[in-house]
């Protein structure tokens, strides 16, 4: 079985070797509307979640090559919703608890995480943690939402979630 560790490095790999291309024009600027509606879709959130429980990321998060490798690797363990497969780019929730990937149509479903994942860290899939941090951010068009082990909400809060 990869490790997370393992897993981790080969999506910084992946990461850092697509950086270097450029994105026709037309679908760099969906993306970045994308982005500025995720943005405020985070903001409305945040302001529903008690301050002192959520760690909550206002503004978008640094383009920290550890924060987009930690979203990739946490998104390999959801389900996508086939809004997401077919359109055009737009703001996807990342529910992790849930092992969802959702368009804003999608993310208004219910549902709740699996009874035997209470010791599960949402970000690396670690078992047995006993202290969790709940942190939501937002990065370009993704919005994730997850509790986070110590080890992951130290690297993502190091890497610019703040």
């Amino acid at each position: 079985m990869v490790t997370f560790k393992e897993r981790l490095e080969a999506a910084r790999q992946v990461l850092e070797a697509a950086s270097t291309g450029q994105r026709p024009v037309g679908l760099a600027d969906q993306i970045e509307a994308a982005g500025r509606q995720a943005q405020g879709l985070l903001r409305r959130t945040a302001e529903l979640l008690p301050r002192e429980e959520w760690h909550q990321e206002e503004r978008p998060t640094s383009d920290s090559l550890e924060v987009r490798a930690r979203i990739l690797v946490a998104l390999e363990d959801c389900r996508v919703c086939p809004h997401l497969q077919t359109g055009g780019p737009q703001p996807v929730w990342l529910l992790l608890p849930l092992h969802r990937a959702d368009c804003g149509l999608c993310m208004s479903t219910t549902g709740s995480p699996p009874p035997d994942e209470d010791d599960r860290c949402d970000w690396c899939g670690s078992r047995r943690a006993r202290r969790f941090r709940p942190i939501i951010l937002q990065h370009h068009a993704v919005v994730a939402i997850g509790y986070a082990c110590p080890r992951c909400a130290k690297a993502l809060l190091r890497a610019g979630a703040k």
